[in-house]
């Protein structure tokens, strides 16, 4: 199974799938930087599905709508399935809901904020200063 880039499997995570063994006939797991890989006994007609935890531990968007698993036999690799998997909530991840960072600054996520109202002293000086130019302007002064 290919994982999404900057998605990760923890080895003792896949170790305690096998060893619960509520996976039937998973005999081994093990990662790869791109991949985990299960090894079964035998696979029958019965369908098989196996269920695990994915970490993301790198902000990445512009993910591929497709991921892609394979299936094989060990001693004859050219005897295989592979199927395409869409993940369309990793490809439709936008850049800011990725970063989560109010830094961004175009982000309408994280960056925008209620905008502030004026400081009242500020508005009374502004007040008076703009009564008085007026009053100068005027010549009452």
């Amino acid at each position: 199974m290919h994982l999404p880039s900057g998605y990760y499997v923890m080895q003792d995570d896949l170790i305690r799938l096998v060893q619960s063994r509520k996976v039937r006939n998973l005999r081994w797991a093990y990662r790869t930087t791109t991949q985990v890989k299960f090894f079964f006994n035998h696979l029958d007609t019965e369908r098989t599905c196996v269920s695990y935890e994915v970490e993301r531990w790198h902000p990445v968007a512009n993910h591929s709508r497709y991921n892609m698993a394979r299936v094989y036999d060990l001693y004859q690799p050219e005897r295989f399935n592979m199927t395409l998997m869409e993940v369309y909530p990793l490809y439709d991840l936008d850049l800011c809901e990725v970063c989560g960072s109010y830094q961004c600054p175009y982000c309408p996520f994280y960056s925008s904020a209620p905008p502030q109202p004026p400081p009242t002293l500020l508005v009374l000086l502004l007040l008076v200063l703009v009564l008085l130019l007026r009053s100068a302007a005027d010549g009452d002064l």
